[in-house]
């Protein structure tokens, strides 16, 4: 089943941005399938125009996928821990109960 990271952020010509990382758990541990930078150009409520002229109301975001551009072993290790850190507190909420 297909799962996203959302936490991370990427940083690009010195400004960073927010990540989106989908990812599946396998046998061997997290396949990672893309890595995306996300963009707000458009707030909630704002007003942004699309390439034909017409206008929408936001939230607007643009994605980037940058798969490509990343060290994707560095994810696998921040999404791992991520999902160790929720298991444990998982974990916990069951011995108290």
């Amino acid at each position: 089943m297909l799962e996203y990271y959302t936490s991370g952020t990427i940083e690009i010509a010195g400004q960073e941005y927010p990540a989106e990382v989908s990812y599946e758990m396998d046998e061997g541990g997290v396949l990672i399938h893309a890595v995306t930078a996300l963009r707000e150009v458009a707030k909630d409520g704002e007003v942004w125009y699309d390439r034909d002229g017409e206008p929408h109301f936001g939230p607007k975001w643009l994605k980037l996928d940058v798969t490509d551009w990343v060290d994707v072993n560095e994810w696998r290790g921040e999404v791992s821990a991520h999902i160790d850190y929720i298991n444990g507190l998982y974990c916990r909420q069951k011995e108290a109960a």
